[in-house]
């Protein structure tokens, strides 16, 4: 009669801890330094003038670990999935998480490394957080109705490492001012009448577009 309480006792805390396993988020986050003062400029450039930053050194293979029963927004599936972002205040902040594919099917077959997700934060507050997982590592943006937006990116290409830092921070205006490289000629031809002008044919057209940007843009 003992052995089968215990073993009752010892299962009902295994099923505790499982449940409590996947509710909270393993850290994977390590503070590498703090205070960093960088900057991106032109051709991502580091220089001393974005204040307020931190630097953490991220477990990626955890992370993909922590995202592979993430189920896939809009299927009616509650997650279970939780995974935690440092801010750049140096705290912790959790969200529950789902998969958010910008690629079509096929394309995400072809690429099974090129991950996108959601979060929706745990406190309340209506922060939302939205990533990407490459092979290139980890971007994020935190956006919040209460914070400044939130930009996480790997400290240099393939990087362990990964800034932390507010998107309102100061930034050298002299050296990120755009400088837009179209030659004058092309200006010219803009507006010569054998210029392509929109279709006015009343026709729908489906096109399948691929579009890149710099991370600050996504």
């Amino acid at each position: 009669m003992k052995k089968a309480i215990r073993l009752i006792t010892l299962c009902s805390f295994f099923i505790v801890f499982c449940l409590f396993s996947s509710v909270y988020a393993q850290n994977v986050w390590t503070e590498a330094s703090s205070n960093q003062d960088v900057f991106f400029g032109t051709q991502n450039k580091v220089t001393s003038d974005l204040h307020a930053s931190k630097t953490y050194k991220l477990d990626v293979a955890a992370l993909k670990k922590q995202l592979e029963k993430a189920p896939e927004r809009g299927l009616s599936l509650k997650s279970s999935v939780v995974v935690a972002f440092p801010n750049s205040h140096g705290k912790m902040q959790t969200f529950t998480v789902y998969e958010a594919p910008v690629l079509s099917k096929k394309l995400s077959i072809k690429y099974p490394n090129i991950k996108t997700y959601v979060g929706f934060s745990n406190d309340g507050k209506g922060a939302r957080a939205r990533f990407s997982i490459t092979p290139l590592g980890l971007n994020a943006m935190i956006t919040s109705l209460e914070e400044p937006m939130v930009m996480i990116r790997p400290e240099s290409k393939r990087s362990v490492n990964y800034l932390v830092y507010d998107r309102n921070a100061h930034r050298n205006k002299k050296e990120d001012d755009f400088i837009c490289s179209t030659e004058e000629k092309l200006k010219a031809n803009a507006n010569k009448s054998n210029t392509l002008k929109a279709a006015d044919d009343q026709t729908l057209r489906t096109f399948r577009v691929a579009i890149s940007s710099p991370f600050l843009l996504f």
